[in-house]
């Protein structure tokens, strides 16, 4: 009998994920920067099929650069490869590194959303791209760029024609952007897509069309995921040009279907003056929680979003908080604080970013979350 080696995923072998910019990914948690392999774009997907090293890395046994991230997010209590692993029955013996056979498809539509969150950028976000056009001189300073034109390959028909082939397909769709509700295109992907497939939603809740709505309120196995970063004034912040009275107006649409809907929250330093009003929103309208951690490189690769950009009386006044909860999800969050070392360069960045971003935005940092450093 073959020996399945311990971090084996069945994501490369089942699964296809495309990336805002249309590159393709055996899952959206791979970090493309961190491998060596070669990339394909989403209409040279036949070359992507016929290219076998990560399968056959996989098969081995070897730890592609891409997965590392998520290897690490293991160690936190988040197990994405499970997950992977346990969509699709085959086991270990059955994968060849010459085959694909694809289940799940996570299809990010491009980058056209409609709000600038603080952790984002022009990759993933027009309106990001948009602002970043408008203060090169502030947000170089971040290494923030901007993209010449937005990431509109969607439009292409060709493009169009291949996704909604490959849509028809599928065991499982995961949507993403951008803001996939916002997206021209996204109803005639779902009419594409057969009633038994199961679907999710990676949105930031500001928006749902009423025809949308109509098309999914027939379909017995939908998710959509809020991506949730803070409560009220807190969200209206972080996820810049939201409104957080409409996203609950939209959490009642989706729960008037019956569609099932959760909530997606990232850890960072922000989390030590956002994540209590969130829990405690969640527990109070059973919403389930689902918890990740934020991605070192976010924005400027420098790491300053993380929790060791955080002071000490803050860490403390938010340990001493989360000591009193009882819950499966205390964990998560416990070993992200047990990592914890400060960074005196990543706070003073960390201060230096928001500055910055006060002053094109017209916010105030210091006044919505009062941190104990002010």
């Amino acid at each position: 009998m073959i020996t399945q080696p311990e971090k084996f995923c069945k994501a490369p072998f089942r699964s296809l994920a495309v990336d805002n910019d249309g590159t393709l990914m055996p899952c959206c948690e791979f970090i493309r920067d961190e491998s060596k392999l070669p990339q394909y774009k989403i209409w040279e997907f036949d070359k992507y099929k016929a290219d076998t090293t990560l399968r056959q890395k996989m098969l081995n046994g070897q730890i592609d650069g891409g997965c590392a991230y998520c290897v690490k997010r293991e160690s936190n209590g988040v197990n994405r490869r499970e997950w992977h692993n346990s969509l699709f029955e085959e086991n270990y013996e059955s994968f060849k590194a010459d085959s694909i056979d694809l289940g799940l498809l996570e299809l990010r539509l491009g980058n056209f959303c409609n709000l600038k969150c603080t952790m984002c950028g022009p990759y993933a976000s027009s309106q990001w791209n948009t602002e970043a056009k408008k203060n090169k001189e502030k947000f170089s300073q971040f290494n923030i760029g901007s993209l010449e034109t937005d990431h509109d390959w969607i439009h292409n028909e060709d493009t169009k024609a291949l996704i909604k082939d490959i849509l028809k397909n599928c065991s499982k769709v995961n949507f993403g952007g951008g803001e996939p509700f916002i997206n021209p295109f996204i109803n005639d992907f779902l009419k594409e897509i057969k009633l038994e497939t199961a679907l999710a939603f990676s949105t930031n809740g500001t928006k749902i069309q009423d025809s949308t709505l109509e098309l999914l309120k027939g379909r017995s196995n939908v998710v959509i995921n809020i991506s949730i970063d803070g409560i009220g004034e807190h969200n209206n912040y972080i996820r810049s040009g939201s409104t957080w009275i409409d996203i609950e107006n939209n959490i009642k649409k989706f729960k008037d279907k019956n569609i099932k809907l959760m909530f997606y929250y990232i850890l960072q330093h922000t989390s030590l003056y956002t994540f209590r009003q969130v829990y405690e929103y969640c527990t109070k309208n059973d919403i389930e929680l689902e918890i990740g951690e934020i991605y070192g490189g976010s924005v400027d690769g420098s790491g300053h979003l993380t929790l060791d950009s955080a002071k000490q009386d803050d860490v403390d006044s938010f340990r001493k908080w989360l000591g009193t909860i009882n819950s499966p999800k205390v964990k998560v969050v416990d070993n992200w604080l047990s990592k914890y070392k400060y960074n005196d360069t990543l706070h003073r960045r960390f201060k230096q970013y928001f500055t910055m971003l006060d002053s094109v935005r017209g916010t105030n940092f210091v006044k919505t979350f009062n941190p104990s450093w002010t």
